[in-house]
């Protein structure tokens, strides 16, 4: 596709500024800035653009802009792979099938298949590691990897579908079927990534999900919440997240959640959460809390609100600075 989005902060500061933006097919590219903030949309206002081009070999340059257009400053970037992150490289397919291959009128599946493979690392058996966590069927092939599973979704859709296939109802057998990956945090051996999954199968909507993978790059282990927290630490971060949700949704302290359209009176942890530069974010989604009509829910906590939650010897401690 030509969508465009990252992340970039800066050193002094280790508050990301996330970009989102197209590319056009001659490698001209606009992304637009927007910082972190406590809003159910999870980012603020814009405060910039880039407007630039890639130049092949990793490279890109152009111009920044304030979003008052007040200041500018050329750019220039070029690809790194430091010691203490992954470099990948990203491979996607789109791809429509039919439900029944020799009709001409045929519902359809279609397809965008994701994924980020490692390719560079400092210490080869963690990015041994990671490529047979990320591309389980063929570690060593990422291109076979995603033909796998683009055969195994064709195949899934076809038994699903052929057998109770109505015509009457023909549009309720056209599914969607798009994933995609992308780098939250790939810093101090620290790596955090965000898998999305849109499906829709037939019915009155689709519905999209969110999974996050922390890693541990000195180990190569899958983080969890108690390798991050203290003992005993839950009520303290429960009472942190629901506060912040109380504030932003203006639910008097007191009232159960459930009075004010969730399914819970007092909120859980979230099944899944992801490392930042500047803190810890906590995802409910659809279904999880509420119904699906408000949306999936995001909860962002800084190491500055966080604070002795943390472990001394937690592996985050490598991206707090002091």
């Amino acid at each position: 596709g030509d969508a465009l989005s990252g992340y970039y902060y800066y050193q002094t500061k280790v508050a990301p500024l996330f970009l989102q933006g197209t590319i056009a097919a001659d490698g001209s590219f606009t992304l637009t800035e927007h910082p972190r903030a406590d809003t159910e949309e999870g980012t603020g206002p814009a405060t910039g653009s880039f407007t630039g081009t890639f130049e092949g070999k990793g490279r890109a340059g152009g111009v920044w802009k304030s979003a008052d257009r007040k200041k500018t400053f050329p750019f220039s970037l070029a690809e790194s792979c430091g010691t203490d992150s992954v470099c990948f490289t990203a491979f996607q397919q789109e791809e429509q099938a039919a439900l029944f291959p020799n009709q001409a009128e045929s519902p359809f599946l279609e397809m965008t298949l994701a994924l980020y493979y490692p390719v560079r690392y400092a210490d080869r058996s963690v990015l041994e590691k990671l490529r047979r966590e990320l591309a389980r069927d063929f570690p060593n092939d990422p291109e076979n990897q995603l033909a796998a599973w683009r055969d195994r979704y064709v195949n899934d859709y076809r038994e699903a579908n052929q057998e109770f296939f109505d015509p009457s109802l023909d549009w309720q057998f056209s599914w969607v079927y798009n994933n995609d990956v992308s780098v939250v945090c790939n810093d101090r051996n620290l790596l955090s990534l965000r898998f999305s999954l849109y499906e829709y199968s037939g019915g009155a909507h689709g519905n999209s999900y969110i999974q996050y993978n922390n890693y541990d790059l000195q180990t190569g282990a899958l983080l969890s919440l108690t390798d991050l927290f203290s003992p005993g630490s839950n009520p303290r971060l429960l009472g942190l997240l629901e506060r912040k949700l109380r504030a932003r949704e203006q639910i008097p302290a007191g009232e159960p959640l459930s009075d004010h359209d969730y399914f819970v009176d007092s909120l859980p942890l979230a099944e899944t959460w992801y490392i930042a530069p500047d803190g810890i974010g906590f995802f409910y989604n659809n279904y999880e809390i509420r119904a699906y009509a408000f949306g999936p829910v995001e909860l962002f906590l800084s190491w500055n609100e966080l604070g002795d939650l943390i472990k001394p010897e937690s592996p985050v401690r490598r991206l707090i600075r002091p």
